[in-house]
């Protein structure tokens, strides 16, 4: 192969590797950075299970057993449930085995849609002596 038609096939296959790069481009914003929003996956839920670590107004957080440490948002929405009764959520224990379905807020966040007791938290009882 000729070294003109060497370059030549290189280049074209540089032209080729940059095309992706070029195809995100987005909106630009004030500073000239450029944003690629995704819409939120509408009807679309996943369920996490772990332990609550904590339960605000606004969040949950949720320890997987992988030990990751997992945040989901609640809303008026949200509900709890126990033995398949609805119950208020500040009834729930912390590290009480819990599951929570949670779908994609418009903002891509996840948001808490039910949450439901798996068992009862463990309790630490002393040992007689």
């Amino acid at each position: 192969m000729a070294r003109g038609a060497r370059v030549i096939a290189i280049a074209a296959v540089l032209a080729i590797a940059a095309l992706p790069a070029f195809a995100q481009r987005g909106r630009r914003g004030a500073r000239g950075e450029t944003t690629v929003t995704a819409p939120p996956l509408e009807g679309v839920s996943v369920s996490i299970q772990g332990t609550l670590e904590q339960l605000t107004k606004k969040e949950i957080m949720v320890q997987e057993k992988e030990g990751r440490l997992v945040t989901i948002r609640r809303s008026k929405k949200t509900k709890f449930y126990e033995n398949g009764e609805e119950i208020k959520g500040n009834e729930i224990d912390m590290n009480t085995p819990i599951t929570v379905d949670a779908s994609e807020d418009r903002d891509l966040k996840l948001l808490a849609l039910r949450v439901t007791v798996n068992g009862a938290a463990p309790k630490t009882t002393l040992a007689p002596r």
